[in-house]
């Protein structure tokens, strides 16, 4: 079970670290988890931006 409880929390995590990255962009959405405590989405957030690079 604990193990399911995980997919789907990091599921939710990745689909948060998406919107706040389109709708905040990186270093805002970096911030808003930092002020949180929102350490899953910071993560699936850093994971994202390493596959994805900034447009610049």
């Amino acid at each position: 079970m604990a193990t399911q409880h995980k997919h789907v929390t990091m599921q939710y995590a990745d689909a948060l670290a998406t919107e706040l990255l389109r709708h905040l962009g990186y270093e805002a959405a970096e911030k808003t988890c930092c002020e949180n405590h929102w350490d899953g989405v910071l993560e699936a957030l850093r994971k994202q931006a390493e596959r994805k690079p900034v447009a610049r």
